[in-house]
């Protein structure tokens, strides 16, 4: 395991998987603003579902504060995480929250736990859908 230099190197690698996790409509942006300052690590988009994933090499907990933040917009929010971060008792505590979790490894990104589908606020839903660049539906 050769690790990742760095928290944008991981999202970017996330971001390079995104069609074996989502599909081969999904399109992506990473660092997108919303509420006035927030960021979102990676957006996802697809036809049918915006999806928030936060990303974090050392700092799992902080990777689930933000994510839980990102369901106040989002259908689905997400925590990626090094291979070593990706224990039992964290994807526990993600479900707790319903967060899933994404495990990336230098060769490949799996999720490990699915995140339930959300109830995001339909305001900032299409706030989030109005600030993907191009893409998508």
């Amino acid at each position: 395991m050769v690790g990742f230099k760095n928290e944008t190197v991981l999202i970017h690698h996330v971001e390079s998987q995104i069609e074996k996790l989502w599909g081969t409509k999904a399109y992506s942006q990473t660092e997108l603003p919303y509420l006035g300052g927030v960021r979102v690590d990676l957006c996802v988009k697809t036809p049918r579902m915006l999806v928030a994933v936060e990303a974090k090499l050392y700092d799992w907990r902080r990777a689930l504060a933000q994510a839980y933040g990102h369901r106040l917009a989002f259908d689905r929010t997400y925590v990626a995480l090094p291979e070593r971060l990706v224990k039992p008792h964290v994807v526990e505590e993600a479900l707790s929250f319903d967060i899933g979790v994404i495990c990336v490894r230098d060769d490949r990104c799996t999720i490990v736990q699915r995140a339930p589908s959300l109830q995001p606020n339909p305001m900032l839903r299409h706030q989030i859908h109005l600030h993907m660049k191009g893409g998508g539906d």
